[in-house]
């Protein structure tokens, strides 16, 4: 049996001699090569030029001027806040269906008809019934007179006939009306003002019972016939209000400013403004959305990629000098480079299809692996250099991003360094989620202050 030292399977040891050495490094430093092309791809800028993004209440370093025209559009919470403006400004619209009248008089007939048919009190109440009208033993009595039923009838209606002809709206859209000065009343292919405190319902119809019906003892009889009779003749319309609201809705201007080519957005020393912020805001979108289009792309995107290059230096720098077992195993330098690709796509997708936070950027992700598969000082490393990698990049604009990144992702790698047990990983999520809240109440502390 031979008694030889076996050497590791994953550990390609780095030759001696020029050629070959040339090959072994340029076989890992062609995979940063990579991820700095893949972080432009993914991230580019304007050629040749970006701005710092200055929040309200900074003070401007230099003056800056505007490169091209642009316009400044109105955020998505004032453009809601508009739209509920503009809302709120509808008024309700309403049908006059006084077709209604002739429907609901035929309906009272049709009631005392069949009452003055029945021959007895069972009869009586089986007619009531068939109309909704709850009727009590003696209240058929009442009803069987003749000459009763007869001034009923006549009183009956007088009253709806007077009434439901002035217009009555339903209770629930009475309900609905509280707080609206006017409504619109479309009758006879014409449209109107009415003043919502001249607007009644049927309640306010029922209410004035006492003038037609002056024997107050069979109040609870009138009120009863009242309730199953009487409908509204003024008929909400919701389709045409709804038309309404979305017509104002469409209406809304979504530029808020425009600011032209060689116009001054803010000069040197000078306090920022809230507006100045939103038209420096405005203008970083576009140098994302233009990418290299301007003059200066080819040395813009060298100079991107080279700076990209040089921040991942940090990390494989440190493997090279101070981990030379992750280094010479090429095995580990793809799989770092597979993660590293993995946050930096992550980053991506997420500024695209979720929210532009720093928060999402899936460095804890990145962190916990390689703190599993490697020593936690090589997580931290690499979660450091991916936080300013990403957060430096134009989309996530700020130096907030940058140390939103960074500490979420040290946390993510000194969170998981001694999981034993799957519960651990929720204590490190934890950990990840803590520091996310304590930099941000500390970031906006320092906004406040400043």
């Amino acid at each position: 049996m031979s008694n030889a030292p076996r050497r590791s399977l994953n550990l390609e040891l780095m030759p001696s001699r020029f050629p070959g050495a040339v090959a072994f490094h340029a076989t890992r430093w062609g995979l940063l090569v990579g991820l700095a092309l893949l972080t432009y791809l993914l991230f580019p800028v304007a050629g040749g030029f970006d701005t710092t993004q200055l929040e309200a209440g900074d003070v401007a370093s230099q003056e800056i001027i505007a490169p091209f025209d642009f316009n400044v559009r109105k955020s998505e919470a004032e453009i809601a806040r508009e739209a509920e403006r503009l809302e709120g400004s509808v008024m309700p619209v309403f049908d006059a269906r006084l077709d209604r009248v002739d429907s609901v008089l035929a309906k009272t007939d049709s009631l005392l008809g069949a009452l003055r048919r029945a021959e007895s009190p069972e009869q009586r109440i089986a007619v009531a019934s068939a109309f909704r009208v709850p009727l009590t033993p003696e209240e058929v009595e009442i009803l069987g007179e003749e000459r009763t039923l007869r001034q009923y009838g006549q009183a009956l209606r007088r009253m709806l006939a007077g009434e439901l002809a002035r217009g009555v709206v339903d209770q629930q859209e009475m309900e609905s009306l509280r707080g609206r000065p006017y409504i619109r009343l479309r009758r006879d292919g014409s449209e109107s003002m009415v003043a919502t405190d001249t607007v009644r319902s049927v309640s306010d119809v029922i209410d004035r019972r006492t003038q037609y019906f002056g024997d107050a003892s069979r109040d609870v009889l009138v009120t009863k016939l009242l309730l199953n009779l009487a409908e509204p003749t003024w008929v909400a319309n919701d389709s045409a209000y709804e038309a309404t609201r979305a017509e104002l809705r469409g209406s809304i201007e979504e530029i808020k400013d425009s600011v032209r080519a060689n116009e001054r957005i803010i000069d040197a020393n000078e306090v920022v403004t809230a507006a100045a912020a939103e038209r420096l805001y405005a203008l970083r979108q576009q140098l994302i959305e233009r990418g290299g289009e301007s003059e200066g792309r080819l040395a813009g995107t060298l100079g991107q990629i080279l700076v990209n290059a040089l921040l991942l230096t940090m990390f494989w720098a440190l493997l090279q000098l101070y981990r030379p077992m992750i280094y010479e195993n090429l095995r580990q330098m793809l799989l770092i480079s597979l993660l590293f690709a993995i946050v930096i796509v992550g980053a991506k997708v997420n500024y695209l299809f979720i929210s532009t936070a720093p928060e999402l950027i899936p460095i804890p992700f990145a962190a916990m692996l390689m703190t599993a598969m490697f020593r936690g000082r090589v997580a931290m490393v690499g979660a450091m250099v991916l936080a300013i990698l990403l957060g430096s990049q134009a989309m996530f604009t700020g130096v907030d991003s940058v140390v939103l990144a960074l500490l979420g992702g040290v946390a993510a790698a000194v969170g998981v360094r001694n999981v034993r047990r799957r519960d651990h990983f929720l204590l490190a999520a934890a950990v990840v989620a803590a520091a996310y809240v304590v930099t941000g109440f500390a970031l906006n502390l320092r906004v406040e202050g400043s």
